[in-house]
């Protein structure tokens, strides 16, 4: 005789079942954690690389003052950052300076400069073949500064 009594039939496999749908889920949860991760990096890099860029404009600022107190007739270069940055982030720094006149008067002469100093962090250094732009940053900025005249002899 038989003892066992008549049941449902025994569902082999449900077990693995719910085994891979709490392991889809933690995968999901994991790769969203990732992703998240991932993107929070990326923008504290950019935010690095923003600050950066006005780091160099202020460079960029103070160099061209010494040399146009130095030289009067300085009036601007193109200067390559690449030495104190990392290998990726090379930097341009454009500086032009222009004469300003006043023009309340017909016959002024120079009392200011404007000074215009340009970043471009990211970009390729001459001669390299890498001219992507996704990663580059510009920044530019212009100042008025008042120029020394100098008495006449």
């Amino acid at each position: 005789m038989n003892l066992k009594s008549p049941q449902t039939p025994t569902r082999r496999g449900t077990a693995l079942v719910y085994v891979l749908v709490c392991l889809g889920i933690a995968m999901s949860l994991v790769m969203t954690s990732l992703k998240s991760s991932l993107a929070s990096r990326r923008q504290g890099q950019h935010e690095r690389r923003v600050e950066q860029a006005e780091w160099l404009l202020e460079a960029g600022l103070i160099r061209a003052h010494q040399s146009l107190s130095a030289n009067s007739e300085y009036t601007g270069e193109t200067w390559i950052v690449s030495d104190a940055l990392k290998k990726e982030d090379n930097a341009e720094i454009q500086i032009a300076i222009f004469p300003e006149t006043d023009s309340g008067s017909p016959n002024s002469s120079k009392s200011a400069v404007s000074l215009q100093v340009t970043v471009i962090l990211g970009s390729p250094i001459a001669g390299s073949p890498d001219a992507s732009s996704s990663r580059r940053i510009q920044r530019s900025r212009t100042w008025t500064l008042p120029t020394t005249k100098t008495p006449p002899e």
